[in-house]
């Protein structure tokens, strides 16, 4: 194991500073938007913004990556990102937020293009899977740790602008000095709209509905944990948990997947997230613990439908296609989580913070009854064709590349 972390610990590094820091504004521009008059719909603009800037950072990075090359590329991004952070600290402006929020949106999609296709291309065949694993972890600890890290300091003050940008400024350090050597990157053009629904209609109307809810859920789940808790660090606890919730599902949820067929298992797995939702919806005031219990359980199984959406779309394609889908899907996220934000907004601005997983709840049941209507149209996948699970959170297009299955050949059991 020693000597599949040390050639790449540098990159995880630069990994684990970059996560921590879009974990702290994850929670801090929702709170400190509220608490300086900005309107619900005011701050799901900017959440929105973020993946709007995603979008494009997914489309046009490899291009840079070409032209400048992985260091030179991570060093400016980091920067850019570095100055949107002090940006929103010295300018407390919503036009101005959102323009920069879809900056860094865009270079932090550059970022992890840089990053992960660097891990890749260290990445030797038979440790791939253990990577790939650790890489998902790595995600998992450092959103964590940044969210957690806003319990201790003040939403109203600039300390967390200050760490956020040392975080960022910190993960170029052990990428720069990096010795190990820079990939080519070639670019993997997405399938287009018209194929990749023919391949996987409940992939594609998964990963949609999945970004839907997720994006309303990053851009505004600390402003409903504040409404309901009456505190910004609480609400911080209570995003972390959920993002716990969401790193302790996957695996088991996806065990699951690989014995049964998997559409069953989505649709189990978006009912119980939409039954997760009402309850957090229709209960006025729960205590903290029960709280922090609903949401964990809610974010285990939300957070664990865009891997299950991405395993059955592979179900269904030749693994040197892997990329190739996961590029796609990668964008109907993206545009759902732009689309989540606004919806979101719209409800809590007539029926209150809850009304946040009224819509989750209702974009699940959505993908719960697709499914189950796809179950009708289609017979399940011959399970020598099936492909693992493997757990991933959303990430760039080339991380697939270090999935395990994209080129290991199909058991012959």
């Amino acid at each position: 194991m020693h000597r599949t972390i040390y050639p790449i610990s540098a990159l995880l590094l630069g990994v684990t500073g970059l996560v921590m820091g879009t974990g702290i504004l994850g929670v801090l521009l929702p709170l400190r938007g509220i608490a300086e008059g900005f309107s619900t719909f005011g701050v799901a603009a900017v959440g929105a913004a973020y993946f709007f800037g995603f979008i494009f950072g997914c489309l046009q990075t490899q291009r840079l990556v070409e032209r400048v090359g992985h260091i030179r590329l991570f060093a400016s991004f980091a920067a850019l990102v570095a100055a949107a952070v002090m940006v929103h600290a010295l300018a407390v402006n919503l036009p101005v937020w959102i323009v920069a929020r879809a900056a860094t949106g865009f270079c932090v999609a550059g970022l992890y293009v840089v990053i992960e296709s660097w891990l890749n291309h260290q990445a030797a065949r038979e440790t791939r899977g253990r990577l790939f694993g650790l890489y998902m972890v790595v995600n998992f600890v450092g959103l964590m740790a940044g969210q957690l890290l806003m319990v201790t300091m003040e939403v109203g003050s600039v300390t967390p602008f200050l760490v956020t940008g040392l975080a960022v400024c910190l993960s170029l350090v052990p990428v720069a000095l990096s010795r190990a050597t820079a990939p080519n990157v070639e670019p993997t053009p997405p399938l287009g709209l018209k194929p990749l629904f023919d391949i996987s209609p409940l992939g594609v109307a998964g990963c949609l509905l999945v970004g839907l809810a997720n994006g309303a859920y990053w851009s505004l789940g600390a402003v409903y944990g504040s409404a309901q808790l009456g505190y910004d660090g609480l609400a911080a606890v209570f995003v972390s948990v959920f993002v716990l919730g969401g790193a302790l599902g996957q695996v088991p949820l996806g065990r699951l997947s690989d014995r049964w067929d998997r559409r069953k298992v989505i649709v189990l797995t978006s009912s119980v997230a939409a039954a997760g939702g009402i309850t957090l919806g229709v209960w006025p005031a729960p205590e903290f613990g029960i709280l922090l219990v609903v949401g964990g359980l809610t974010g285990g199984f939300m957070l664990a439908i865009y891997s299950l959406c991405v395993a059955h779309a592979n179900d269904h394609v030749d693994r040197k296609d892997f990329v190739a889908v996961s590029s796609g899907l990668l964008l109907f996220y993206a545009a759902g989580a732009i689309s989540g934000p606004i919806l979101a907004a719209a409800l809590m601005a007539v029926a209150g913070p809850p009304a946040l997983f009224f819509l989750t709840a209702a974009a699940h049941s959505l993908l719960a009854g697709y499914a189950l209507y796809r179950m009708r149209q289609r017979g399940p996948v011959d399970e020598s064709a099936r492909t693992d699970f493997v757990p991933m959170m959303r990430s760039m297009p080339v991380a697939s590349e270090m999935d395990p299955r994209a080129d290991t050949p199909p058991s012959a059991e």
